[in-house]
């Protein structure tokens, strides 16, 4: 049987109290003038660990959304962002991927600048609708952000990503039906390094939480971004009401 406890150990998490939260935050924040000043023309940007590390997709044509999308583990962004680009080419979408900031897996200490970086695309590019998306253990972080740090983004969207009974103990679930994000789920019936049926568990869990949960089943599909489900994740943000 799989062992859960894998799943949340993957990403390596360590959680900050709010005090040292809101410092990093406002470290990263007051950083952005600098890092951020020009608006990049369309395009597909590398950027190194001095210049923010991370990597960026600029459409030529705007259509006011944004994907930031998070790597699974052994990946980094110049690599993972190859999913998305002609997708994203075609839809007009803006598409940040940033790299963890330890080469083990998501941490905590990520946080900060994820949500930096958000903001400060989200103003250059006039963003009107913003996808927190991730693979694997990028997929699982997402979750995380996008339930506990809901008022950055406008839904959720994963690949192979789920909630562990590690994980499930930092997610902080929102009451309020209108702070609930809708949350779209791809998982492959192929997937032997995290099998599907966590992936259902997971869909029902959120499901019972009160959050709009979409479950999609890839047949043949492994443990892998799958490209083909791109257009399927494409259709559902077009259906998503800005919040």
């Amino acid at each position: 049987m799989y062992n859960m406890i894998m799943i949340s150990e993957e990403i390596k998490l360590y959680f900050l109290t709010k005090k040292q939260l809101f410092a990093l935050f406002f470290f990263f924040f007051i950083s952005a003038t600098s890092c951020y000043a020009e608006k990049l023309a369309p395009g597909l940007y590398h950027f190194d660990q001095a210049q923010g590390n991370y990597s960026l997709f600029v459409p030529s044509r705007n259509s006011q959304v944004m994907v930031v999308a998070l790597h699974g583990s052994g990946e980094r962004a110049p690599g993972y962002i190859a999913n998305w680009v002609s997708d994203a080419a075609r839809s007009g979408y803006v598409i940040l991927v940033p790299n963890a900031i330890d080469k083990n897996g998501w941490q905590g200490k990520d946080i900060p600048p994820i949500i930096e970086k958000t903001l400060a695309y989200q103003k250059d590019y006039d963003i009107n609708k913003t996808i927190i998306s991730g693979a694997s253990s990028g997929g699982h972080f997402a979750l995380l952000l996008g339930i506990n740090y809901y008022q950055y983004f406008d839904g959720i969207a994963v690949f192979m990503g789920i909630i562990s009974q590690n994980l499930g103990r930092w997610i902080e679930f929102q009451e309020e039906p209108w702070n609930r994000r809708p949350i779209f789920m791809v998982h492959g019936d192929k997937d032997t390094m995290v099998p599907i049926q966590y992936g259902r568990m997971t869909a029902k869990m959120l499901q019972g939480k009160g959050y709009p949960t979409t479950f999609v089943e890839e047949k043949d599909m492994a443990h892998e971004h799958y490209r083909k489900a791109n257009i399927k994740i494409i259709n559902w943000i077009q259906g998503i009401k800005k919040k």
